[in-house]
């Protein structure tokens, strides 16, 4: 049984400006949950207006434990569909989220490898969908809920996590040994290592490589080196004093800058400049507030 962290690391952040008033509580989920568990985040948001947020293609599954009113997806379906608490698989493209203006709610973030124990779904079938929590773990996600949101702090709330995600890692599957063999080389590499030579090292064919992937990933570990050279190329673009363009597609594994500026089109829709004005770091990529 996990014990609680009693000197667990919280960090708060909080920010007031155009996309309203919002606090952030951020912690790291208990050693025995890592790597498969990226980080725990608690999110209170007050504005009063509507706000749009642009979320990019990522190599992690956010799983949402949504307290207050719902959101809005939009993402590229022919309706805008509303989530209570939700998790969103591999996407490659983005997806318009929108907050009434006010918002409460835990997000977890996990690797794809996590996602497939703590969901016990292959992530094939998630993959650029989004799917609501009680749809993916049954009607004890509303229970669990529950008990969430009536624990009355975040300590309290990131332990009640722990012991929660460690039950149904215990029960799970592990993940396939060539599959998480790829996945660490590629996450090691942000997306820059051969996939021919990471197959040869795991003694398979890459059109096996392929299928086994997108099975327990949701997707192929070409579509997954974009993904973590894009994370990676944003990454740098955002640090301070910012390297020119050609730099950062030249350390981030790009062929050269037109490259660069295709992936971060069509990953993101925006052009890399585009998409740098419009990041706001901890409050998102902001589409718009009314």
């Amino acid at each position: 049984m996990i014990e609680n962290i009693q000197d667990r690391r919280i960090t708060r952040l909080a920010y007031e400006g155009e996309a309203g008033s919002w606090e952030i509580w951020r912690a790291l989920p208990h050693p025995s949950l890592v790597p498969h568990v990226i980080d725990y985040s608690g999110y209170r948001e007050t504005g009063g207006k509507p706000v749009w947020r642009r979320e990019l293609p990522s190599s992690f599954i956010p799983l949402i434990i949504n307290f207050d009113a719902p959101f809005t997806l939009r993402d590229g379906r022919a309706a805008e569909t509303r989530y209570e608490s939700f998790a969103a698989g591999i996407y490659s493209a983005p997806v318009i989220v929108g907050s009434a203006g006010s918002a409460h709610c835990l997000q977890v973030n996990f690797s794809p490898l996590g996602a497939l124990q703590f969901l016990g779904v292959a992530q094939s079938e998630i993959a650029g969908r989004t799917l609501a929590l009680a749809d993916l773990l049954g009607p004890g996600a509303g229970r669990f809920i529950a008990e969430l949101h009536d624990t009355p702090d975040w300590p309290r709330r990131f332990a009640l996590l722990d012991r929660f995600i460690a039950a149904r890692f215990a029960a799970a599957r592990a993940p396939n040994d060539t599959v998480r063999q790829v996945w660490h080389g590629l996450k090691r590499s942000k997306g820059a290592a051969s996939i021919a030579g990471l197959a040869e090292d795991a003694g398979v064919s890459r059109r096996h490589l392929a299928k086994l992937f997108r099975t327990e990933i949701g997707t192929t570990p070409k579509t997954m080196a974009r993904i973590l050279r894009f994370e990676h190329a944003r990454h740098m673009a955002g640090t301070v004093p910012r390297q020119g363009w050609a730099d950062i597609a030249y350390e981030a594994g790009y062929a050269d800058q037109a490259h660069l500026t295709r992936e971060f089109r069509e990953l993101s829709g925006l052009s890399p400049s585009e998409l740098l004005r419009k990041d706001r770091a901890e409050t998102g990529v902001l589409e718009g507030v009314a």
